[in-house]
């Protein structure tokens, strides 16, 4: 039974995530990183392959990271992840050469790494902590505080993307040393944290601990197995095309110029679908949202695909309510299911999934946009999410339907 003070101290967690979430997406620098690093003398070739770097890290360390906050816990964790947001921008500003730059992609995977599936972990043991009373269910549960953690997020980039492309009006390091300063206030934000009273793994022996994750993932419920794949696939299916995003406005011929603002657009529909994600859902139902996840990816490629004029680019808000009802109710559905001793652990195992297919698939599709350009590409890719509805949606509906009989 928590005191009072215990219950108003875990209660300030939950704004702390929000303000972790729109820092660590303070990303200044991201709208002018690559004429940053030109004047350093690298290439394109040189940018992919720190890219490379940071995403071989990323496939490394983001199980073993949400391991690590589960067995440590949150507050520890995100001190971590603190520490090494910091230092990744020390790197970048006093980095002149490639092998500089990639110790800010590597301190960067570490702190993100870390990060992923850590602040949700806080979140539902926080829920968990407080569901004594009656203050989370006044606020409707999770998935409200699920929304407003990606909005948080989608603002906190939005608002950098502006701000990065007016200081580079006057130097491209500017944004750099700004982002330098703000990357202090996680570790700041993550020192005043309360760790949630919570169930630790009853054992030290890791390998019988990872059993029994596994074990609960994919073998104890082809419900929750099937909405882990759910929650990877059409994680990938945005992921995917964020990417060709700027490839497709230029054959569209729309100017550069416009680039950044519509770049943080379509950042502000994700916050905006995300915050209404759980009135969505009283409206839809969790089998409409499960359809809409599913169904637009597919509109957006195809839509994208078959139209070429600067309406086509209204299709791209099908990603973006794609990934935010991804990205709160099935997210939702998955940390409801799971025990808080292995919370991290399964967001991690979601990111990593995710992180893997765009890995194998990823150069493929690129391939794809340099050889054959976006709209046939974006054609073949609703072509494949076509495929990829009757062989995880499909089931995952069944499986739903025989949990609510």
């Amino acid at each position: 039974m928590l005191s009072a003070i215990d219950r108003e101290k875990i209660q300030r967690n939950i704004p702390k995530v929000y303000a972790l979430n729109f820092f660590m997406m303070f990303l200044v620098t991201i709208p002018i990183i690559v004429p940053y690093w030109n004047q350093f003398g690298l290439n394109l070739k040189d940018i992919y392959q720190l890219q490379a770097i940071f995403g071989f890290m990323m496939i490394l360390l983001d199980v073993p990271a949400g391991y690590i906050s589960d067995m440590f816990g949150r507050k520890k964790c995100l001190i971590i992840v603190g520490c090494f947001n910091a230092l990744t921008y020390i790197f970048l500003i006093v980095g002149k050469s490639f092998w500089h730059f990639a110790l800010f992609e590597v301190s960067s995977a570490i702190a993100i790494a870390l990060y992923s599936g850590c602040d949700i972990a806080l979140l539902y043991d926080s829920f968990d902590a407080l569901d004594e009373g009656d203050v989370i269910k006044k606020l409707n549960h999770s998935k409200i505080f699920l929304g407003k953690r990606i909005f948080y997020s989608q603002i906190g980039e939005s608002v950098a993307s502006f701000l990065g492309g007016a200081l580079a009006i006057y130097s491209l390091r500017l944004p750099a040393i700004v982002n330098a300063f703000t990357a202090w206030i996680p570790l700041l934000i993550a020192l005043s944290i309360t760790e949630p009273p919570r169930k630790s793994f009853e054992t030290k022996k890791h390998w019988e601990n990872i059993k029994t994750i596994y074990n609960s993932l994919f073998r104890h419920s082809r419900l929750l197995t099937f909405m882990v794949l759910f929650n990877i696939v059409y994680g990938f299916s945005t992921f995917a095309a964020i990417w060709a995003y700027q490839s497709y406005w230029g054959e569209l011929k729309i100017p550069v110029s416009y680039f950044g603002s519509l770049w943080a657009i379509f950042n502000l529909s994700v916050a905006f679908f995300a915050r209404s994600s759980h009135f969505l859902e009283t409206k839809l139902s969790s089998l409409g949202i499960v359809l809409i996840v599913a169904v637009g990816p597919v509109i957006a490629y195809l839509g994208l695909g078959f139209t070429a004029s600067y309406a086509s680019v209204l299709f791209l808000f099908f990603f973006s309510l794609t990934r935010a009802l991804n990205g709160v109710i099935l997210q939702d559905g998955i940390n409801s299911r799971v025990p808080a001793t292995m919370r991290a652990t399964t967001n991690s195992i979601c990111s990593l999934g995710m992180r893997a297919i765009f890995f194998c698939f990823g150069p493929w599709f690129g391939h794809l946009l340099d050889v054959r350009g976006v709209h046939y590409s974006f054609q073949m890719m609703g072509y494949v999410f076509i495929g990829l509805f009757f062989l995880i949606t499909l089931p995952l509906i069944r499986l739903r339907k025989e949990f609510l009989n």
